[in-house]
């Protein structure tokens, strides 16, 4: 496992987060603002408790990894592919998803508060507990998902298409406050 003692006293790179997974598995406390990724695949790591802010991600598979407790706020991910993950308890806060795919994964308790949404596709996920509030969708899909609990506050959703999923479970109002 990889844990840094102390903040580190420059940037994650790329080149260096390469590094990083060719030789751990499981990484933890790992601060990585800014860091760019094209064209990459992840698979098979673990991370918890990492600082993802800001990230863009683009061209990219991330599949079976886990993340818990991680931060993605204000991060872009474009024409990302993330499939059989699980994902506990992470923040992607005002994010960008611009053509992504999400596909048979555990998302429960994470916060999409305020994200905007473009062509975005969660299939065969479980999204127990989950908040989209305020958001903007534009052609976003929720095929075969469990809803259970999963809000929309101040999310215009009259576009989305929730095929197959227990939309009846979730919470939706257009208005804040309603």
């Amino acid at each position: 496992m990889f844990r840094p003692d102390a903040q580190p006293n420059r940037p994650v790179t790329a080149e260096r987060l390469r590094r990083l997974l060719d030789t751990f598995t499981v990484i933890s406390d790992l601060t990585m603002p800014g860091l760019s990724l094209d064209g990459e695949t992840i698979s098979g790591h673990r991370f918890y408790g990492c600082n993802f802010a800001s990230l863009r991600l683009s061209d990219t598979i991330i599949e079976q990894t886990e993340f818990e407790l991680c931060f993605f706020p204000f991060s872009h991910f474009e024409r990302v592919r993330f499939s059989d993950l699980t994902v506990r308890s992470c923040v992607f806060g005002g994010s960008t998803l611009d053509s992504c795919q999400f596909g048979g994964s555990l998302i429960v308790q994470c916060n999409f508060n305020g994200i905007t949404a473009r062509r975005a596709v969660f299939d065969d996920c479980d999204l127990l507990h989950t908040r989209f509030n305020v958001s903007v969708f534009d052609d976003v899909r929720f095929e075969n998902c469990n809803l259970k609990e999963t809000r929309y506050l101040g999310t215009d959703v009259a576009t989305t298409v929730f095929r197959y999923s227990n939309q009846e479970d979730a919470t939706f109002e257009n208005e804040v406050g309603s």
